[in-house]
């Protein structure tokens, strides 16, 4: 909530006259990367029609992670699997800064209907945080 205080000690006799004497200094709190990237939604989809130019964007995920600094930052990436013994990563690609998802290809409602796969969102710290998401696609008729 802070990451620092601001603090004033004040000392003082009890003679005649009474005499005191003041030190302020400034506490600076670190940060602890004690809070997981947490997405908006478990589950995201978005559909899309076959036939699609590669490249198009899809949709978004959005993950938020309250800690400071690196601790806080948060980063996307495509948890490998399989889409029709192809890997994930032919059909569809994430920018790992702004969890942006695209298509790497032209899709084909006659071969997949739909898929899906999981998304990581990862915080900077050390040991690093984690949590998914999962991402489903519909492949309409054209």
């Amino acid at each position: 909530q802070r990451d620092q205080y601001n603090l004033t000690i004040q000392a003082k006799d009890n003679g005649v006259p009474s005499l005191q004497a003041t030190k302020s200094f400034t506490v600076k709190i670190t940060d602890e990367n004690d809070n997981h990237p947490h997405f908006s939604k478990p589950y995201y989809q978005v559909i899309v029609q076959e036939n699609n130019t590669p490249g198009a964007y899809l949709l978004s995920v959005s993950a938020r992670d309250p800690d400071l600094g690196l601790n806080g930052s948060v980063s996307y990436q495509i948890v490998p699997s399989q889409v029709r013994d192809m890997p994930v990563f032919t059909y569809v690609s994430i920018n790992p800064n702004s969890g942006d998802i695209y298509a790497l290809r032209s899709f084909n409602h006659e071969q997949t209907k739909a898929f899906e796969f999981k998304v990581l969102a990862k915080d900077g710290g050390n040991p690093s945080l984690q949590s998914n998401a999962t991402v489903r696609v519909i492949v309409l008729d054209v």
